[in-house]
């Protein structure tokens, strides 16, 4: 089973998200505090990381960009999400894999999800 760790401080989008990738089938661990992400990484093993633009307490730019730096993250894709209108902006200085502006449909997180797996 293919495993997905979600870092966004949004409850609403994380019930939501939640439910997506419940019916598709996919194990995940959500958590909203980004300065665990690294430890959650080297517990949860994922296949996939969804790490939103704005956080409460950091930045997902800056966390994709270490994730991105770090050996044993470097490979692990990374799908960044945020309202932002320059999300593609953002998205080429972070180095991620991918990205989506929110709100995006289910089918189209799925889509990035599979693209990415």
């Amino acid at each position: 089973m293919n495993k997905i760790l979600i870092i966004d401080d949004d409850h609403d989008f994380l019930e939501g998200v939640r439910s997506i990738l419940e019916d598709a089938g996919y194990g995940f661990v959500a958590t909203a505090d980004s300065h665990n992400a690294h430890q959650k990484i080297r517990f949860f093993r994922p296949n996939l990381i969804i790490l939103d633009v704005f956080l409460n307490q950091d930045n997902g730019k800056n966390i994709a960009l270490e994730l991105k730096e770090a050996t044993d993250t470097k490979k692990i894709p990374i799908l960044l999400v945020s309202g932002n209108t320059d999300i593609k902006k953002i998205s080429l200085a972070a180095k991620v894999d991918a990205y989506l502006q929110k709100p995006f449909s289910g089918h189209q997180l799925v889509s990035s999800i599979s693209r990415l797996i």
